[in-house]
């Protein structure tokens, strides 16, 4: 793996450029060879690859008329790419990216796009988990107050890891549980979900998580933080 630094000509690299990818890490910019990912094909990537295919038919069957809607909406949803730039969708990136948010969370997808919403001002606050003669028997996932009716919430977490690990890779993250109708709790229990993805986790491991929340009207998405806790008890 080659260290980067860049000049007044390229300031900025990011994703796979012929065989090769940039990317950047605690330690700066780097370059490394590509390598062809392994692909496990899951049920979950089946069913995410499914929704992507569908949504790209569903974009073709559009009228001009709605196409031409979800490009027009697209300066109002702005994000930033991975160079730390200020961006903005295509009609059809606005499209896919709002709708596959409303299906992971169960609602129906939108022919034509609504004005965004404020989400409610919430963020990760902790978690904890316990074990008990080796089961896990606390696990909760802690945002720091309820939001509304309309916003789910995704959990993403980690299997249980060393304690010197501080940054887990981005695949290392799973996504255990979506809490629609994020008004009723801001304790959230993952211990059944956990359980059946990883099995019961290590006293005095590490285990990360991440969450999200889903406006159901817009198909909006916040990220809501990360968080990470020691696995204690007896």
């Amino acid at each position: 793996m080659g260290l980067i630094k860049y000049s007044a000509v390229v300031s900025a690299a990011s994703g796979k450029i012929g065989g090769n990818v940039f990317a950047r890490n605690a330690s700066g910019a780097y370059v490394r060879t590509w390598t062809k990912p392994i692909n496990p094909n899951t049920t979950k990537q089946q069913e995410v690859r499914n929704s992507f295919a569908t949504l790209i038919s569903s974009w073709k069957n559009l009228s001009v008329a709605n196409q031409q809607a979800w490009a027009d909406m697209a300066p109002q949803f702005p994000y930033t790419n991975r160079l730390g730039e200020a961006s903005q969708y295509t009609g059809q990136q606005l499209y896919n990216h709002l709708n596959m948010n409303l299906l992971t969370v169960g609602t129906a997808a939108l022919t034509t796009p609504l004005v965004p919403e404020t989400f409610s001002a919430i963020n990760l606050a902790s978690m904890a988990l316990v074990d008990t003669a080796g089961v896990l028997t606390t696990g909760n996932v802690i945002v720091s107050a309820v939001g509304a009716a309309t916003e789910s919430v995704i959990i993403e977490i980690t299997p249980s890891m060393s304690g010197g690990i501080t940054k887990p890779a981005a695949g290392s993250f799973k996504q255990v549980k979506i809490v629609t109708n994020a008004s009723t709790s801001a304790t959230i229990s993952i211990i059944t979900e956990y359980q059946a993805l990883f099995g019961n986790p290590q006293l005095g491991t590490k285990v990360f998580v991440r969450a999200y929340l889903i406006n159901e009207n817009t198909g909006q998405r916040l990220n809501l933080g990360q968080a990470v806790a020691v696995v204690t008890g007896t």
